[in-house]
């Protein structure tokens, strides 16, 4: 018990905030709310790596459902870096900055800063357009990542309505391809009735050849006829009969039988005696149409069989099982519940200590002015030593000038190294124009009035 209160307690780490500063504060309500973030956002991961690959291994084929696994950890890690990404953007602004400044007062010239505290908690300033969009987002990816486990955890419930669908889609692809071959097959029956049939009249075996086919092709047009009327049956009504589905599935069994029985019989006459001449071409181009017909039946069977019509399932779970709805409903919480949280932590406020935001505000502020400093001195010393080089290159070439100037004029010569030396080890300091540097809001007040340009050259030579 007490690894999984520890483990539960490190879940902050996954709460899109400095953990850091969440462990320095230390205070129980933040720690929790912070830990159930990190928790929903496990169990986020989690669901994305479950949910990717289960997709991706039914959308793939043979060897390639391997990559369903890579795949789901990369999109299960992709949409948890998005998701505390879209979390650490809930976090309130907590550094000052322009936006965070009140419009003029009637009576004032100056713009006055809105009090952090009152900024972290002001729900008018949180509800923004932005963050609505930021929610639908997160709310369309919950939806997406909700329809696999979907179909993992309700798909019986939807077995026999996703069979009366694989039995309906079928027969559809079935009339279409027999459809031509049908037609076909009576043109063939129409043409050998017209030149040859009263030629055979007399030929016993080509007589029962011809019954045969002709036989078969009037069941075939049967075929036709009633598997339309049957799918229209089933279009009007848009509800699952199953007496009717399984009237369509019988149906296409026989056919399927009916083809194999009538090549058998075609063989099986072919073998007893020589067909006529005038009926051997009829009879190869009709028996290729069977065939033809009966291959494509069965590999359209194998095909349809064998598709476990993934989308489909995904479909019919949305229109008729509520707990689908319920787990999308779930999963929708699960995104939502951390924004909720990290709202919530605004509102908490320690006794004895700052409230979270606020900690963080001062931790942020001291970082930002110390990375300041930091810089302001190295400024300063890059720029010193940039003048001490340029001052001993200019020294270095005048020198000799110099002692001849020494020589006829020593108090002018000495007058200029002093100078020279002086400005070689002049200190520089960052100007700044801000008083609240670097944050830079609030201007300098001047007191020096510069109006004429002798003002403006003794000021920019530091005389003034």
């Amino acid at each position: 018990m007490n690894i999984f209160k520890k483990l539960f307690r490190s879940l902050h780490i996954l709460s899109g905030e400095d953990y850091e500063i969440i462990r320095k504060l230390n205070v129980k309500e933040i720690n929790y709310s912070f830990n159930w973030i990190g928790f929903c956002v496990l169990i986020i991961s989690i669901s994305c790596l479950v949910s990717a690959t289960n997709f991706i291994f039914h959308v793939m084929e043979g060897a390639h459902r391997f990559l369903s696994i890579p795949i789901g950890v990369f999109w299960g890690f992709t949409v948890t870096t998005i998701y505390i990404l879209l979390l650490y953007t809930i976090t309130p602004p907590l550094l000052i900055d322009k936006s965070i400044l009140k419009s003029k007062q009637k009576n004032s010239t100056k713009k006055a800063f809105v009090l952090a505290k009152e900024y972290l908690t002001r729900i008018d300033e949180w509800l923004s357009f932005s963050m609505i969009l930021r929610i639908g987002f997160i709310l369309i990816f919950a939806l997406i990542i909700a329809q696999p486990l979907n179909v993992i955890l309700f798909s019986k419930l939807i077995e026999k309505d996703i069979d009366n669908y694989r039995i309906e889609f079928k027969s559809k692809l079935i009339l279409e391809t027999d459809k031509s071959n049908i037609l076909h097959e009576f043109e063939i029956l129409r043409d050998f009735e017209h030149k040859v049939s009263l030629k055979l009249i007399n030929d016993t075996l080509n007589k029962e050849m011809k019954e045969l086919i002709t036989e078969k092709i009037i069941s075939d047009q049967n075929f036709l006829n009633d598997t339309k009327k049957i799918n229209t049956n089933i279009e009007r009504l848009k509800v699952s009969q199953n007496n009717i589905h399984e009237v369509l599935l019988n149906r296409i069994n026989l056919q399927l039988e009916s083809d194999s029985v009538f090549i058998d019989k075609v063989s099986e006459l072919e073998n007893k005696s020589i067909i006529s001449g005038n009926f051997q071409p009829y009879l190869k181009e009709i028996k290729e149409i069977i065939l033809e017909k009966n291959n494509a039946h069965k590999q359209i069977s194998k095909v349809i069989d064998d598709n476990d019509f993934y989308l489909r399932q995904i479909i019919f779970l949305n229109q008729k099982s509520s707990f689908a709805w319920l787990n999308n409903l779930l999963f929708c919480g699960i995104f939502i519940i951390p924004i909720y949280l990290k709202y919530n932590v605004r509102k908490i406020t320690p006794k004895k200590q700052k409230a979270f935001y606020e900690y963080k505000k001062q931790i942020e502020e001291e970082l930002v002015k110390r990375d300041y400093d930091h810089f302001k001195r190295q400024f300063s010393e890059n720029l010193e030593n940039f003048n001490r080089k340029s001052m001993e290159n200019i020294f270095r070439n005048i020198e000799p000038l110099l002692a001849q100037l020494e020589k006829i004029k020593p108090e002018k010569a000495e007058k200029i190294k002093s100078q020279i030396f002086e400005r070689m080890n002049r200190n520089f300091e960052f100007y700044e124009i801000y008083e609240d540097a670097p944050f830079n809001l609030k201007k300098k007040e001047t007191s020096k009035k510069i109006g004429l340009v002798e003002d403006i050259i003794n000021d920019c030579h530091g005389n003034g």
